[in-house]
């Protein structure tokens, strides 16, 4: 008797499983409708920032020139123009990397810091570190 009670109340859960498998099954042929963009609107909202790396060539309170050589083929330069959103504190012939986004087809510098090579830092730091503190 026992087993016929423990086989019943199994086969009754095996049937209220399949009843739920079986309708959440159904609930999931339904298709959502992707979001689409409104229009007129642009599709991408982020920025892409680019770098540029080269020698100041002119400077006013509202634009930076550079010239930098172009890849592959170091005999040829090309020269950069960029609008200062700050202005900046660079010299003519100081070598500077610049961070700039495309903003109404013109190049819009976000930020220009003065490039110190890796030998030159290192030797800074060393002479520094070996002077005793006081």
């Amino acid at each position: 008797m026992r087993r016929l009670i423990v086989l019943v109340i199994a086969a009754a859960l095996v049937m209220y499983g399949m009843g739920i498998a079986a309708e959440q099954t159904s609930k999931s042929t339904v298709k959502a409708e992707p979001i689409k963009a409104a229009p007129g609107k642009a599709k991408s909202s982020k920025i892409t920032r680019m770098h540029a790396s080269g020698v100041v060539v002119e400077v006013t309170e509202g634009m930076i020139r550079i010239e930098r050589a172009v890849k592959g083929n170091s005999a040829t330069v090309e020269t950069m123009q960029f609008i200062l959103e700050k202005p900046v504190k660079v010299n003519i012939g100081d070598k500077v990397t610049v961070s700039y986004v495309k903003k109404d087809n013109q190049d819009v510098a976000i930020r220009v810091t003065n490039a110190v090579s890796r030998k030159k830092a290192d030797v800074r730091g060393k002479t520094d570190a070996a002077a005793p503190p006081k």
